[in-house]
C-alpha cells in the first residue's frame, strides 16, 4: 500500500513539473513551484534533494572601481569602448 502511494505521488510531482513547464505564466507559476517542491520534500522524507542552482557566469562588471584597476578586469572587457570611444574599463 505504502509503495503505491508512493508511485503515485512520483506521478502527480512528475505531471505537476510538466504542467508548471507549459501552462503557468505570472503569479500561478510561484503556487505551482510550492506544490511541487512540497511533494518532493513529501516523498524524499523532508530532504529537498534537487539539483542546486548553477553559479552564474563571471561578470565583466567585477572590476575594482572606477580608476585604476584595470588588471581587475577580463580582456574582453577592457577591450569594449562606449559610443564615445572611451574604453569601459579604466
Amino acid at each position: 500500500m505504502a509503495m503505491a502511494l508512493r508511485v503515485l505521488l512520483l506521478l502527480v510531482l512528475f505531471f505537476a513539473t510538466v504542467k508548471a513547464q507549459l501552462f503557468t505564466r505570472g503569479a500561478n507559476r510561484r503556487l505551482v513551484q510550492d506544490i511541487v517542491l512540497k511533494v518532493a520534500k513529501y516523498l524524499n522524507n523532508g530532504d529537498i534533494a534537487l539539483a542546486p542552482a548553477p553559479a552564474p557566469p563571471p561578470s565583466p562588471l567585477d572590476c575594482g572601481g572606477t580608476f585604476g584597476n584595470r588588471e581587475m578586469c577580463g580582456k574582453c572587457y577592457t577591450e569594449m569602448t562606449t559610443h564615445g570611444n572611451k574604453t569601459k574599463c579604466p
